[in-house]
């Protein structure tokens, strides 16, 4: 099942880490707020309408997730 946005909580680990640690950079930050947008989760949802409930087979990597992974792959010319 298409999943659009992830329901993941904070781990027990990220709660004891340095702040500095888990700050963004600038740029990511504005990154960030531009993918926090529905509009760029829009084209997903009309191309793979698969938002039924279905029961077998796992569900995808958000797709939220998805985008955040692509620009870093991009941005960092990730192979």
């Amino acid at each position: 099942m298409l999943r659009l946005r992830s329901q993941q909580q904070r781990e027990v680990w990220e709660t004891l880490m340095p702040a500095e640690i888990l700050a963004l950079s600038q740029e990511l930050k504005i990154v960030d707020q531009f993918l926090d947008d529905d509009r760029f989760l829009l084209p997903y949802f009309r191309k793979h309408r698969t938002f039924k409930k279905l029961n077998t087979g796992r569900n995808s990597t958000p797709i939220e997730t998805y985008l955040r992974m692509m620009y870093l792959k991009h941005r960092y010319q990730l192979g």
